[in-house]
């Protein structure tokens, strides 16, 4: 049983900590729960509710502490056992499952657990049981984290159609993925003039709106970094306001449909993957970066980047590598490296020794349109799941992506026909090498238009 300290029910400071989670107060919430058990330090509910708060601000390594102190404490509540299984599987190599299976065992059949072992098994690429637990717990309770793991398991096993249905449920309710009311009504396929709206990161946004040239759209709600570039590209009214809360311009359309939502109308199978490039680069910066570049030197111009995703992001936790992790391939080829990094890495780029021509006024602006521009004068890139891949992809640059143990549905997608996925497996390097030569190989028998 768990302990609270009040065997009436829950304190009042805990009610009032209940409260402010429930509305998404998160350090109010996390406030009083401190002070909840300054009083009594074994109090399980409070422990409880802190470990979600913990795990929702991004402190899963404390979250998992606690959690497995709850389960000393309360070893036949099951909850603590999910609360720590989940930590585990989000922290732990291999995803380790133990904890799930024991809140399991003490609570079969409920759906919290099922959904959240449908969730664990996704993050661990096992996903005929993530299927198995999804579709067991959807008719238990209509949760939108059990449709979502479906979804990640059928867009992981390419069956599309039915995947981006069941993704459809977590809009509103995922972190990144924010249901937005422009005052029309949801597109359900019907004829009309659509309104697309953002979710998601730049490279998410990137590859989503290469869908836009088959539908209906007049209007564009996009990330403020791609604003400029979409403009250039796209034949539709675009505004770069994804987070503001109010917009000064009038809604010009019949329907609104997020990024993802309109994939589940035109993006149900593998041939609705044309994989052709579509990005327009701004002929200016184009120029100007061409002339950076020749200056560089005759020798090939590949670009490079090692670190990607949002922290919190579905498998954000293993796409990242270090600098030195590359030298075998910055060494192996007769080619000059270009750093593609949207963070400062000049002291790890210094350090490592490496030659890597780093110009942060072109990859760490606010306007993705320069990266666009550089990239599009590259041979080929080389580089983690990251936004660079999805920029090479619908620019035709030839790209190389080295995947993580846990990637994202999107390096399971044929989104792009120049880029080619390499697990991060063995003897990579290796096979990242021969491939990079291959494509700077085809990339030299084509004549440079100055």
């Amino acid at each position: 049983m768990a302990v609270s300290e009040n065997r009436n029910g829950p304190s009042v400071d805990l009610q009032v900590a209940e409260q402010a989670y429930a509305r998404g107060d998160l350090q109010f919430a996390g406030h009083t729960c401190s002070q909840c058990l300054s009083k009594n330090p074994e109090d399980v509910e409070a422990l409880l509710l802190m470990a979600k708060v913990l795990m929702d601000t991004e402190k899963s390594p404390l979250a998992l502490a606690l959690s497995e102190k709850i389960t000393k404490l309360a070893p036949k509540d099951w909850r603590g056992w999910l609360l720590r299984g989940m930590c585990e599987t989000s922290l732990l190599p291999g995803s380790p499952m133990g904890s799930m299976h024991k809140a399991e065992s003490l609570a079969p059949d409920n759906p919290a657990i099922l959904r959240s072992m449908a969730f664990a098994y996704v993050s661990s690429f096992d996903f005929k049981k993530a299927e198995s637990y999804a579709r067991r717990a959807i008719p238990l309770e209509n949760h939108p984290q059990g449709h979502v793991a479906l979804g990640f398991a059928l867009l992981h096993t390419e069956r599309w159609g039915e995947g981006w249905d069941e993704y459809a449920h977590g809009m509103g309710h995922q972190a990144f993925r924010e249901k937005q009311d422009w005052g029309i009504p949801e597109w359900n396929g019907e004829k009309g003039r659509l309104l697309v709206y953002g979710e998601q990161g730049l490279g998410d946004q990137i590859a989503y709106c290469s869908t836009l040239r088959d539908a209906n759209v007049t209007q564009l709600v996009c990330h403020p970094k791609l604003k400029a570039m979409f403009t250039e590209t796209l034949d539709c009214e675009v505004h770069g306001d994804q987070f503001k809360k109010e917009i000064d311009w009038p809604v010009r359309a019949d329907f609104a449909v997020s990024m993802s939502g309109l994939q589940r109308w035109h993006r149900r199978k593998r041939e609705d993957f044309t994989g052709e490039p579509y990005l327009v680069p701004h002929p200016g910066k184009q120029f100007q970066w061409k002339a950076l570049l020749r200056a560089l030197g005759k020798r090939p111009k590949i670009g490079i980047a090692w670190t990607g995703g949002t922290v919190g992001a579905h498998g954000w936790y293993s796409r990242n590598i270090t600098l030195m992790d590359l030298k075998p391939i910055i060494e192996g080829v007769d080619a000059d490296f270009i750093s593609l990094e949207y963070k400062d890495r000049s002291e790890e780029i210094d350090a490592s020794g490496l030659t890597v021509h780093d110009f942060p006024w072109g990859t760490q602006t606010d306007n993705y349109e320069d990266t666009i521009a550089l990239i599009s004068c590259l041979d080929a890139v080389v580089c983690v799941p990251t936004t660079a891949y999805h920029a090479a992809g619908a620019l035709g640059v030839p790209a190389i992506v080295m995947v993580h143990d846990t990637p994202h549905f999107h390096e399971c997608t044929p989104w792009w026909k120049s880029v080619q996925f390499l697990d991060r497996k063995g003897d990579y390097i290796t096979k990242v090498l021969e491939r990079l030569r291959q494509c700077v190989s085809l990339s030299e028998s084509t004549p440079v238009v100055p």
